[in-house]
């Protein structure tokens, strides 16, 4: 009998049908995804005990993402839930950080932006031993990472077969910050070049 294969969830919250095919350009080809406006009933009414990813935005305003935003932490507090906003928007982008959002995903959409960033936060949940961590936190190591290295993927590998915690990462990041080397930079990795 084979394995039962379940396809991942998740959910795009916009009003923006053109947002809305970009993302699902991208995420289709992992993920099933589900598409609500801003009417959050029908999910209210069809709740699911799992799901994967959320997306949401980008909002007209603070008010006009508030329900949303409680009901992403209030029934899936541990999912990576991503923001949409606009390139340069920083007051949004730090209201998301402090309502516990993972990523930003800038407007206009670029896919590998996308396709990199929800891989990194579905790997990182993956691979870091502490299965507590808050998405904002996996958002902050994503960030971390992508500003001294061009690619992750032997980063997460290595994390998941060292089964490295969340203080073992941060400090490698500490050393990496501060004396500019690392256990990481010892792995297949192609280091960001620096400029001037």
């Amino acid at each position: 009998m084979k394995d039962l294969v379940i396809t991942p969830i998740s959910i795009v919250f916009t009003r923006d049908h053109l947002i809305y095919q970009g993302l699902h350009r991208v995420l289709s080809e992992s993920f099933l995804v589900e598409w609500y406006r801003d009417n959050l009933e029908p999910l209210g009414d069809h709740q699911k005990s799992h799901v994967d990813l959320i997306i949401m935005g980008p909002f007209l305003d603070q008010k006009d993402m508030e329900p949303i935003f409680s009901f992403c932490q209030t029934h899936y507090p541990k999912t990576p839930l991503f923001l949409v906003a606009k390139e340069g928007d920083q007051d949004t982008c730090r209201l998301g950080f402090a309502k516990g959002v993972t990523n930003i995903l800038s407007t206009p959409l670029d896919e590998n932006d996308i396709r990199l960033k929800v891989t990194m936060a579905m790997g990182l949940e993956r691979a870091i031993r502490d299965k507590s961590l808050p998405p904002q936190e996996l958002g902050h190591i994503y960030n971390l990472l992508k500003a001294h290295y061009y690619q992750i993927d032997d980063i997460l590998l290595y994390i998941k077969e060292h089964e490295l915690s969340v203080e073992d990462i941060r400090e490698e990041l500490l050393r990496k910050q501060t004396f500019g080397t690392c256990a990481f930079d010892h792995i297949p990795l192609k280091p960001l070049p620096k400029i001037g």
